[in-house]
């Protein structure tokens, strides 16, 4: 099971200073009063936990903080212009906040105003336990990537193993889901090759019974490609040659049925047209073939069945480039530099709703990520050769010491229209500390959201999102329930985005579990319509926990797979 960065409750705010450059307070009243200037977001959803950022004059003390006639009961102070709080839950509509010391309450006005949001659940989630195969022990099974072709059927891969004693089965295993009904399978294997070193890491399926899966097997030295057409999986060997001897299959995307592209950080593109795979190699812009350079490959989306774009990096100085893929034909290009921002350090995710039309998502390591300089951006690339930059301002309470933000390597995004983009991932309020936020893109506009946390001193930790229209996004994870670093307290949770505002919301108990779980997580989620996604993960158990004086121990845990669905309501 993947886990998250070590979180704390002092993670809200860094204690440097942090106010955004050019932004200053009105003068506090001449009775010392508390002023608010201005509060960010100035919305959110009705359950509460949406982060604000308060500014204004005279926080001195132990500031008390309203949103209408609701305390606000976690409050951080920066300094006595600004601070941060997680507003309360309250009814839908618009309330002032405010502020109270010793000196006074400031006073209402429209720059203190805060709207609640109502937002209605667009689907309900049911867990339960990933099937295995008939007479199989659920353990030690995790599902690693999902794709949905429409909202009846799903199919996911996963990893089997290392077995226990009593399995006959080990190795990737792939899911399918039609009409609510599960059936696994295990993948089918190269003749020779021992299953308990092969894994499954990707899937793209783009309409029902026809998909694309890809792999590693003999411990990342040789690929798996697998095809599913007329009902039947079929398997080809993909030859992957590294600096190490292992490669990793970085992404998968099929534009049509019998059309799909790999890129594996060899680093290979893998083709498949008219049933056949071929392979190219990728040669970045200035780079002679066969020439020593260290090349990064982080991300592929294909549009069409003859239109795909990866992007990457390469070089000691770590140069972005996208390589377009048109009919086979290769055409690689360098990323300019950003005029906001100077030149980007590298990408991490790619997507493209429409043939010509892309989004890379960018990271600038040598940005200040205080707010008042940008630390990352959309980059929209338009006929492989037009690019436009749309920074990312990080929050104020972001760490002005902070070495990177956005494009950490972790982050997902999704775009359901064209210049319409979701990005999750995190930034640090604190050396060493994150919070997690989703960045949106909408057209020339750049709005950040941090997601709402449960409860006050719980932290957030997204993996993955999908869009299934620029109104709608779901993304998965976990709730770190004790509000620290701790894996045995992290739980599965759903994080929603719909009229405007992100909700946060932990996984009911598993259905069918063996035991209570120690920790679940989601790890991949896909969402072919709105209140339709389905999420997939693992949950540890402990077969036998025992209890000393009050407390239960855990010692030794097990690891099972994870499925849930979401149906609308």
């Amino acid at each position: 099971m993947k886990r998250s960065i070590a979180l704390g409750s002092s993670a809200l705010l860094a204690v440097s200073a942090l106010t955004a450059p050019g932004v200053t307070a009105q003068a506090a009243s001449s009775s010392g009063r508390p002023v608010v200037t201005a509060v960010q977001s100035d919305y959110g959803a009705t359950v509460g936990y949406t982060l604000v950022v308060v500014r204004g004059s005279g926080f001195t003390g132990t500031p008390r903080v309203t949103f209408g006639s609701t305390v606000a009961t976690n409050v951080r102070v920066v300094s006595s212009h600004l601070m941060a709080v997680y507003a309360p839950g309250h009814r839908h509509g618009a309330v002032h906040v405010k502020v109270r010391t010793n000196a006074g309450t400031s006073r209402s006005t429209e720059a203190n105003l805060y709207t609640y949001i109502h937002q209605g659940a667009a689907g309900s989630w049911q867990a339960q336990t990933a099937p295995v195969p008939s007479g199989e022990p659920a353990d030690d099974y995790v599902g690693v990537a999902t794709s949905c072709p429409s909202t009846r059927a799903c199919y996911s891969v996963g990893d089997y193993g290392p077995p226990p004693e009593n399995a006959t089965t080990s190795g990737p295993l792939i899911t399918t889901r039609i009409d609510g009904r599960f059936t696994t399978q295990p993948a089918p294997v190269p003749s020779g090759v021992k299953r308990s070193g092969a894994s499954l890491e990707r899937i793209s399926c783009p309409a029902v019974g026809s998909c694309a899966a890809a792999g590693t097997y003999d411990n990342g030295h040789h690929g798996l490609l697998l095809v599913l057409a007329n009902g039947t999986w079929t398997v080809t060997k993909a030859r992957l040659t590294t600096d190490t001897g292992r490669a990793q299959i970085k992404a998968l995307s099929c534009g049509a049925p019998g059309a799909c592209t790999v890129l594996s950080s060899d680093p290979v593109l893998y083709r498949l047209h008219d049933g056949t795979w071929t392979r190219s190699t990728i040669v970045p812009p200035g780079v002679r073939p066969g020439q020593h350079v260290r090349i990064g490959l982080e991300g592929l989306d294909c549009a069409s069945a003859a239109y795909c774009l990866a992007a990457g990096e390469y070089g000691h100085y770590s140069a972005p480039f996208v390589d377009q893929l048109v009919n086979g034909k290769q055409t690689v290009r360098r990323m300019p530099n950003s005029p906001q921002d100077g030149p980007p350090t590298s990408t991490d995710a790619v997507q493209c709703p429409a043939v010509d039309r892309c989004t890379v998502l960018t990271l600038f390591a040598n940005a200040d990520s205080s707010g008042g300089k940008d630390a990352s951006a959309f980059v929209t690339v338009q006929n492989g050769r037009s690019f436009a930059f749309r920074s990312i301002t990080l929050p104020a309470v972001a760490d002005p010491l902070s070495l990177f933000a956005y494009g950490d390597g972790t982050s997902s995004m999704s775009c359901p229209e064209v210049s319409v983009c979701f990005a999750a991932s995190a930034y640090e309020v604190k050396r060493g500390y994150y919070l997690y936020a989703v960045a949106r893109l909408d057209h020339a506009k750049v709005h950040v959201y941090n997601l709402p946390r449960p409860r006050s001193r719980q932290q957030v930790l997204a993996r993955d999102i999908d869009c299934a229209s620029s109104t709608a996004c779901t993304a998965v994870g976990e709730v770190d329930l004790a509000g620290r670093a701790d894996p045995y307290e992290g739980k599965g949770a759903y994080f929603t985005f719909a009229h405007g505002v992100w909700t946060t919301k932990v996984a009911a108990p598993v259905s069918g579990q063996h035991t209570e779980p120690t920790s679940t997580s989601y790890d991949a989620v896909d969402c072919p319509a709105p209140g339709a996604c389905t999420a997939d993960g693992d949950y540890e158990w402990d077969p036998e926990p025992f209890k000393d004086d009050g407390n239960v121990y855990y010692a030794y845990t097990k690891e099972s797979g994870l499925v849930s669905v979401e149906t609308p309501n």
